[in-house]
């Protein structure tokens, strides 16, 4: 028996350890804060013991109008990745943009999916420089409807 304590004593020196132990450990942080247009947002927050998770969710609201929001959750929002069906029309649409990440360390929660350059400039189309002309029409409507007697 003294023989058998002396071994183990011995050799807990010389052993390594990978144990961790969860619900032991403090909470994570994630970054809390809601953007749009943009995944520059961070803002540090030390979560719920039962928000085990750290997530980024973004999704395209309306055509020139992207979601972001960081957040602590409970579970892992999954968004399926669906096969490619090679098709042979053109999409007069880009398709709607979704994007999910989850990951479980403090402070993890930094991703931003890769837009390419065709979503950029769909995100920026339809703004016009052309402000003068709106008022010249609504100028140019006005005098009519005096001219009418419209008004």
């Amino acid at each position: 028996m003294v023989l058998l304590a002396l071994l183990l004593v011995m050799g807990l020196t010389q052993a390594e350890t990978n144990v961790t132990v969860t619900g032991k450990q403090g909470q994570i942080q994630c970054h809390v804060c809601e953007a749009y247009n943009s995944f520059n947002c961070f803002n540090p927050v030390t979560c719920d013991r039962e928000e085990i998770y750290c997530v980024t969710a973004a999704v395209r609201v309306l055509v020139r109008y992207i979601y972001v929001t960081r957040q602590c959750t409970k579970s892992c929002p999954v968004i399926p990745v669906q096969e490619v069906v090679v098709r042979p029309f053109v999409l007069v649409k880009p398709m709607p943009f979704l994007f999910a990440m989850c990951c479980r360390s403090s402070l993890c929660n930094i991703h931003s999916p890769f837009i390419n350059d065709t979503e950029l400039d769909y995100r920026g189309a339809g703004h016009t420089g052309g402000g003068r002309a709106g008022l010249v029409l609504l100028l140019a409507l006005a005098a009519a409807s005096l001219a009418l007697g419209l008004c």
